[in-house]
């Protein structure tokens, strides 16, 4: 079976025709979602409480908890409520191996569990839970910030960026929204120029500029944050969420940015896996070359569709 899998992987044969490519598609198709398939009921479906691992124990714990939090900012909170999230709360807090969990979702946890009781029994919504919205707007003119932006393909490698500044914009991208808060997203930061050129080498759109990138991202999604048929494309839809949160975070102290697309296949995204040392449960979503920009670097012009052709109004 693994060698008619490379085959498929590998072989363009055009000598087939038409027939026989299209059906040589097909084949390549059915094998990615097989292995998507498989991988994800491996890490992302319901497991028994005593048969989970930390990973689906904190994913269920966050669940809950924020099931407490956004109710709490509704216009109308209803009292009593959260009966189920209460009694889920109660029974994984009390489990035998929640000390795994991070102590961040534990934490919250426990806040929610505490607000709960003191809506229900006060009448109360708890700062610590379900602060107010800052209402005062962000400084600058957004139009100006986000007008600004062009992806760069061309690098100075001479010139990087502080371990602590790539850390906090990290920090400033996990302000991206996800699926009840369960911020599946995760970055492999790379800088040494060989390691940088080893993960560039399996993906095919830097051709032309990869050996000036001198600081590369790799996002992914952790699977066992989901749950269930329902979200299976959750972790793409997050990790999405988070790339793009990362490169505004970028722009925002002046360093430029390319996302590199993770079209590839399973064969492709084994050996990425070997190479870098992403575990078998973080899903690759796509690679983000950045750095500050060469001098005189220029932009693709890149127009964008007319307003009316992206925008239907109901």
């Amino acid at each position: 079976m693994s060698r008619v899998s490379n085959w498929v992987q590998n072989s363009q044969v055009p000598v087939l025709g038409t027939v026989g490519r299209s059906l040589l598609s097909r084949l390549r198709i059915y094998r990615e979602y097989t292995v998507d398939r498989r991988a994800y009921v491996r890490s992302s479906s319901w497991t028994a409480p005593r048969r989970q691992l930390a990973a689906q124990r904190q994913r269920d714990l966050t669940f809950w908890y924020h099931q407490v939090e956004k109710a709490l900012t509704f216009p109308e909170v209803r009292r009593p409520f959260g009966a189920a999230a209460e009694a889920n709360l109660n029974r994984i807090l009390s489990e035998a191996g929640v000390e795994d969990v991070d102590p961040v979702v534990r934490e919250s946890a426990s806040r929610a569990r505490e607000a709960l009781a003191l809506w229900n029994d006060r009448g109360v919504i708890s700062e610590a839970a379900s602060p107010l919205i800052d209402p005062t707007a962000p400084p600058g003119p957004a139009a100006e910030f986000f007008l600004t932006r062009s992806s760069c393909r061309n690098f100075d490698p001479n010139k990087k960026i502080d371990r602590q500044e790539v850390r906090a914009i990290v920090a400033l991208a996990q302000r991206s929204p996800s699926v009840c808060n369960r911020q599946g997203a995760r970055v492999h930061y790379l800088s040494d120029r060989a390691d940088i050129a080893a993960a560039l080498a399996l993906q095919s759109g830097n051709r032309g500029f990869g050996q000036t990138v001198s600081h590369l991202a790799i996002v992914t999604a952790d699977r066992r944050a989901f749950s269930e048929s329902t979200e299976r494309n959750q972790g793409w839809i997050d990790g999405a969420l988070f790339a793009m949160t990362f490169v505004w975070a970028l722009h925002a102290q002046a360093i430029a940015s390319c996302m590199l697309n993770w079209s590839m296949g399973v064969t492709a995204t084994r050996k990425l896996r070997a190479t870098v040392g992403i575990p078998e449960h973080e899903d690759v979503i796509c690679m983000i070359a950045f750095g500050y920009a060469a001098p005189n670097s220029r932009r693709a012009r890149s127009e964008r569709l007319d307003l009316d052709a992206v925008l239907t109004e109901h």
